[in-house]
């Protein structure tokens, strides 16, 4: 007994400390040596949540973890793999019980399994992943993890159409997602750049004339209005 409560604890710091380690150096920007430092820790975190999910391999939360570390480090084989899994496990989960935070848990999944199959070149793939996304968003949702959702579901179904060749489809997403990223800078400025090369791509002298003058406009956007968050 004493040994199994042992295991469970060690089970749960583990799952702790991965946590951790995601949300504290996941996307850090500091200098060379401190993202060097971070990438050790998520390589460690890595192994850590590999032992893990090996234990408790019906733990949909640490598949998702794992699988977007494993992104984090360029495992993205490995990260597809493991997110997939969750995804099939919270599948099963929302059948029984039509949770809704099952299902916004299932459709973060998905939306990040999209962005590996972009990552991995299946542009198909990430294209119908995106698509199941965006269909189980309410429309009428206006809050700020909803807006966000949609918008990049959009941006990467946009992306992948530009990848498949498709660049009338890819410049309607586009512009659906600039409309829902509202004042998301981040988002917005993405998507305004893509937007642009696409209209460029196009090749009609009317498109390249748009394309100039929506970075145009992103730009005088970027330096006036976004200036209080500078």
């Amino acid at each position: 007994m004493a040994h199994t409560y042992r295991s469970f604890l060690q089970a749960e710091a583990e799952l702790e400390f991965a946590s951790y380690v995601f949300s504290g150096l996941s996307g850090h920007s500091g200098p060379k040596h401190t993202r060097s430092h971070s990438l050790d820790a998520l390589f460690h975190a890595s192994f850590v949540l590999d032992r893990y999910c090996k234990t408790r391999p019906n733990d949909a939360s640490a598949l998702h973890l794992s699988g977007l570390i494993n992104e984090r480090i360029g495992h993205l084989e490995v990260g597809r793999e493991r997110i997939s899994q969750a995804i099939s496990i919270l599948e099963a989960v929302y059948e029984e019980t039509e949770d809704p935070a099952v299902e916004r848990q299932f459709t973060i999944a998905t939306s990040n399994l999209a962005r590996l199959k972009l990552s991995l070149q299946d542009y198909e793939g990430a294209f119908e992943s995106f698509e199941s996304v965006l269909g189980l968003l309410s429309e009428d949702g206006k809050d700020g993890s909803t807006i966000i959702l949609r918008a990049q579901a959009q941006f990467g179904s946009g992306l992948a159409n530009f990848k498949l060749g498709d660049l009338e489809g890819a410049m309607a997403m586009f512009e659906a997602a600039l409309e829902s990223a509202g004042d998301h800078l981040v988002i917005k400025g993405q998507v305004t750049v893509l937007l642009a090369q696409t209209m460029w791509a196009i090749g009609t002298e009317e498109f390249r004339k748009s394309a100039k003058a929506q970075l145009l406009a992103w730009l005088v956007y970027f330096i006036f209005d976004s200036s209080e968050y500078l």
